[in-house]
């Protein structure tokens, strides 16, 4: 098989761990697992990321868990040398990894929203349909399961025409960007403190730095813009 001739033995193992169908994340994951051992499951996913194409999807749910693991329990990245989890993300999983933007964002977004979200579900959904389906719903909707199964089942088109006629969810409102901001170390240091606070989390009803930016425009709009 072409891992083995990227993976180490004990990679390889702990790959087959992680991504064989059905697999129990709890499990390969315990709760007790070091960060060191999360890390190492982290490097196993982002290696699988950048060689094993069919695996790709698959991996994601995982990638997400960890990273979600990582942030709930800032002792393991400090314990990894990272003094908060914005550095960890761009320093550790971006820098040292070579885990994209984009894969982590959309993998966090998966482990908050989604979190009984397993990778063979994943892989038949797709990223795509997959962010349709978070602009209006959510793994704590009650009809969850029913948006899933309905999600295998078709195509984007008709995902998407769907989204927009009983949910009112435009094509538009479903393209991912990234938005670059040139700007000192210094204030670039406050947003990172910023974005990590709980109040600001608790406010946006999010860690996700777009929700965030969402919210204090709607803040913005609201309380300063029409004065």
């Amino acid at each position: 098989m072409e891992q083995a001739n990227a993976l180490t033995p004990t990679e390889n193992r702990l790959f087959q761990q992680l991504t064989k169908p059905e697999t129990k994340l709890e499990l390969a994951l315990p709760d007790d697992a070091s960060a060191k051992d999360l890390w190492r499951a982290l490097e196993v996913c982002a290696k699988g990321h950048a060689f094993l194409d069919g695996w790709l999807y698959r991996l994601r749910p995982i990638i997400g868990k960890i990273l979600l693991r990582f942030q709930e329990n800032p002792q393991l990245y400090q314990e990894l040398g990272y003094s908060d989890f914005n550095s960890f993300l761009d320093d550790g999983v971006t820098g040292v990894l070579g885990i994209k933007r984009s894969v982590r964002y959309e993998a966090l977004q998966m482990a908050r929203r989604w979190p009984d979200l397993d990778p063979d579900t994943f892989v038949k959904i797709g990223p795509k349909k997959m962010r349709i389906l978070n602009e209006f719903a959510s793994g704590e909707n009650g009809n969850s399961r029913k948006l899933l199964a309905a999600a295998t089942k078709m195509t984007v088109a008709e995902f998407q025409g769907m989204a927009e006629k009983q949910y009112a969810v435009t094509a538009e409102a479903t393209v991912a960007v990234t938005i670059r901001i040139h700007t000192t170390k210094e204030i670039a240091d406050q947003w990172r403190e910023f974005v990590n606070k709980p109040a600001v989390h608790t406010y946006a009803a999010s860690a996700d730095h777009g929700r965030i930016l969402e919210a204090m425009m709607i803040s913005y709009e609201t309380e300063i813009g029409n004065t």
